[in-house]
């Protein structure tokens, strides 16, 4: 049976239901979360679609390159606020115009309301536009026509001016298409709050604040029709005080979302949401507060692990290539003849008193056929092979590095054969072209002695001589005009198996220097007990184009082909004193974090949330023991494991909480940084939807403020 590879079983687990497939689509709104791309683009989202600034844009393209499932609009490029102003309201655009000019498109201001402005320009570019009248057929011919459902994730910061004001705009306007495929959406909202983003601005908290507001206004309003297939979720978290370290912050919002997109998580979510919808206007807004375990090992040093184990692999598979002939039983070519008017030699042959020897050895000469060649090779099994369409038969990227190796090995072994086969013919037509060049002599000579004589006294023995050799020079011109084609077409044969051979030659060299750049030389790195990584033949497919990506990316993809962890990389992971169970689950109850975030607000949650732990991937027997033994310590705990390791190879604790009313909703500094954003002389730019959005939710939801 064919291994699957790494991606699709991610994919498949988190997006197959019973009947279709659920198509996921993910907005990057600005980079508050653009590192969430780690996860998403490697086969857990169907489309990535990324709004922000050209400059970011610009970044991100040299990072990602050109990626048919992934697709970038620019926001407000070339405007300033006051431009942007001129679509805003009344309010909008006297607040803007009574103030200093900016260019729109430099972090949109830190203002939600140029965000919105930003948004609504967008809605002009005909490439948005084209975009939202295809996204229907996108979603139909993604999924066969077998769409089950559509998982709508929208993602950022709302710290900044860029989702705070784009997001719930995007949003809105990706829903329409979306609920026209006639299945449920799922619509998410992953956002960020201002914590992380302290010192980097002075409205950042009351962005976010606002922000928060907004959306859970939206959320909680139900909507009409053509929203009533569309539920709609916010899920808030926080990170610690990272000001500028944008490397920290990026390397934490790949590891939560890694941990938090994992199959058994949301497995788990997933029975306990639908019951809390129920509980209020407030059942689909979600807290999450984190703590990440110290990581197995920096992500260069897994790479070079992981590339160390695959470079011997890689290297026996390229001495294994070497060509082997009896896969091949035969190498030639089809010729398909014309037949071509010509005269005959009794016709060559006049009764005029001089022939012209020109003349004459044109006539014989002069093809009876006009030939097409295919070159082909025949193969052990019987198959054959059209040599020129040997590209096309090897279009589609090999499955397995065993797979890779029998098209090489195959590819050489024909190329061999048929160069062999090209010399063979190439010795045919010298033979032929040396047996012509007698017989053309030969022949000129009767001919020069017919034509010094009178006509009348040259005797029938001298014609019936020069008919023999005419016919025979004949036979002779056509077998070599038959060798040569065959030749030609041989050689175009072997151009052709040439290029692909070239092409897996250099693919296998591509890689083996790509990884040769990981070997580690003169440093440690982690002990390899502490993990295994799929075979290079399982993860081929996933290296496909490993040469040619970033070195970021490159190590980044490395680490996911880390397959699992084991118990001395749990210890290693949670710092435990001892690699056993018992040591490992202590060490997560009450061990030392590397990284607490703050609860969004800085304050803890009334209700105390459910706690998840989520771990690397690990073997089945040890998932039992360490779920048994959690059980045993923390009844009410769950612990899950991660799909995979790709953005890095940690443990996480999650307390999930479901605010019950506007004072859990904004606890602590968040019901201030609101309150400013209520009284501050800006307050029609940081509520995008109007303040009247917030007072929606007032008079929807208990008020506890």
């Amino acid at each position: 049976m064919k291994k699957m590879r790494l991606s699709d079983g991610v994919a498949a687990c988190m997006r197959k239901r019973a009947g279709g497939h659920v198509f996921r689509l993910v907005a990057i709104v600005g980079g508050g979360r653009q590192a969430a791309e780690v996860f998403y683009r490697r086969g857990a989202a169907d489309l990535i679609v990324v709004f922000d600034n050209m400059e970011e844009i610009a970044k991100l393209r040299r990072r990602w390159g050109n990626r048919g499932d992934v697709l970038f609009f620019p926001l407000a490029s070339g405007e300033t606020a006051d431009t942007l102003a001129e679509d805003g309201a009344d309010t909008v655009r006297q607040l803007l115009l009574n103030r200093g000019s900016m260019q729109a498109d430099s972090g949109l201001g830190q203002v939600p309301g140029v965000g919105r402005l930003a948004a609504v320009h967008l809605q002009k570019q005909d490439s948005f536009r084209n975009f939202l009248r295809n996204l229907k057929g996108i979603v139909i011919q993604a999924t066969a026509g077998l769409c089950a459902g559509i998982d709508f994730v929208c993602t950022g910061s709302g710290a900044g001016g860029t989702f705070s004001g784009v997001g719930l705009e995007v949003a809105r306007h990706l829903i329409q298409p979306l609920s026209d495929v006639g299945v449920g959406v799922n619509l998410t909202f992953q956002v960020l709050d201002a914590t992380s983003f302290a010192g980097l601005g002075h409205r950042v908290g009351m962005n976010a604040a606002a922000t928060v507001a907004t959306l859970a206004s939206y959320v909680a309003d139900k909507g009409g029709k053509p929203y009533d297939r569309v539920t709609r979720s916010l899920h808030l978290t926080a990170l610690p005080p990272l000001a500028n370290d944008f490397a920290s912050r990026n390397e934490l919002v790949a590891l939560d979302e890694q941990a938090w997109n994992c199959t058994g998580l949301q497995r788990q979510l997933g029975i306990e949401t639908p019951n809390r919808a129920l509980d209020g206007p407030l059942g689909n807004v979600v807290y999450r507060q984190i703590e990440f375990f110290r990581q197995l090992a920096p992500e260069s040093d897994v790479a070079n692990a992981v590339a160390a184990r695959y470079l011997p692999e890689l290297e026996k598979a390229i001495r294994d290539s070497t060509p082997v002939r009896e896969l091949v039983t035969e190498v030639g070519s089809d010729t398909v003849a014309t037949q071509l008017a010509r005269e005959a030699i009794s016709v060559l042959i006049t009764e005029q008193p001089f022939i012209d020897d020109n003349e004459f050895l044109d006539g014989v000469r002069r093809a009876g056929e006009r030939l097409s060649c295919e070159p082909y090779a025949t193969l052990k099994t019987g198959e054959r092979f059209l040599l020129t369409a040997i590209e096309q038969e090897f279009f589609q990227p090999a499955a397995c590095l065993d797979d890779a190796v029998d098209r090489f090995r195959l590819v050489r072994t024909i190329a061999d054969r048929t160069d062999a086969e090209l010399m063979a013919v190439e010795a045919e037509v010298s033979t032929l072209r040396q047996v012509i060049a007698e017989l053309e002599a030969k022949l000129l000579t009767t001919l020069g002695r017919l034509n010094r004589g009178c006509w009348f006294c040259r005797q029938a023995r001298l014609q019936q001589k020069l008919h023999e050799s005419s016919a025979q020079l004949r036979s002779f011109c056509d077998q070599l005009m038959h060798r040569e084609a065959v030749h030609a077409a041989l050689s175009e044969g072997l151009e052709a198996v040439g290029v692909t051979e070239r092409r897996m030659a250099l693919e296998f060299e591509g890689l083996r220097r790509a990884l040769e750049c990981f070997r580690p030389r003169g440093h440690a790195m982690p002990d390899q007990s502490l993990f295994a990584t799929l075979s290079l033949n399982e993860s081929w497919s996933e290296l496909q184009g490993f040469a040619t990506e970033s070195r970021e990316m490159q190590i980044w993809l490395l680490g996911s082909l880390v397959q699992c962890v084991t118990l001395e990389g749990l210890m290693v992971i949670t710092n435990a004193e001892q690699p056993t169970v018992a040591g490992v689950v202590e060490r997560l109850v009450s061990g030392d974090r590397a990284v607490v975030c703050p609860y969004p607000g800085g304050t803890a949650a009334p209700n105390g949330g459910q706690q998840y732990f989520v771990l690397p991937p690990v073997v089945p027997a040890l998932a039992r023991e360490l779920e048994t033994e959690l059980q045993r310590r923390l009844p009410d705990s769950q612990l899950v494991h991660a799909d995979f390791c790709r953005a890095g190879i940690s443990a996480v604790t999650y307390r999930v909480f479901r605010p019950a009313n506007l004072s859990e909703l904004f606890p602590g500094s968040m019901a201030r940084d609101l309150a400013d954003a209520r009284a501050s002389d800006l307050r029609d730019l940081l509520f995008t939807d109007g303040t009247e959005s917030l007072f929606a939710l007032s008079d929807r939801c208990p008020s506890g403020l």
